[in-house]
């Protein structure tokens, strides 16, 4: 019997998935994020998205997997607000599954127009977010026990 939910946030930059966290699970729904965990450390200012040098991701990674193990262990519902567009996703998902309360993941993709997720996101090319998409298209969708497509648009 599954006891609680963990939504994983699939998108580009931009695509609007912490305003879905927001309107969809409440403003106070607990997150797992890398943005906020990086200005948690100072690498980054309040509401600023950036990525830090290698040695400050790997910082932030540390405490994110920390972080989910501890939502895990609790059998507390979170959302892991992050891009999950890479290799990252399928292992993700693997601990996700390992956890003996087995919850149910639920994979929230967001489908912005890249010309909205640019606008919101000025500091990165277009050609990166095109590249973004593409893998997002690629993704297996499988791992997860129910998807949810948004078009991500306020």
């Amino acid at each position: 019997m599954r006891t609680f939910t963990i939504y994983v946030m699939v998108g580009v930059p931009g695509s609007g998935k912490s305003t879905w966290i927001k309107k969809n699970l409440g403003e106070n729904f607990p997150v797992v994020s890398r943005d906020l965990i990086r200005e948690d450390l100072g690498y980054a200012a309040k509401g600023e998205k950036i990525l830090g040098t290698r040695e400050q991701e790997e910082a932030v990674t540390k405490i994110q997997n920390r972080k989910i193990k501890w939502f895990l262990d609790r059998g507390i519902s979170f959302a892991i607000d992050d891009t999950n567009l890479g290799k990252y996703l399928s292992g993700l998902i693997e601990t996700l599954r390992e956890s003996p309360k087995k919850p149910k993941i639920i994979g929230v993709v967001m489908k912005t127009p890249l010309s909205i997720a640019s606008k919101r996101r000025l500091g990165i090319p277009f050609s990166v977010l095109s590249g973004m998409r593409k893998n997002q298209l690629s993704l297996d969708l499988s791992f997860f026990d129910k998807v949810i497509f948004s078009k991500g648009i306020n």
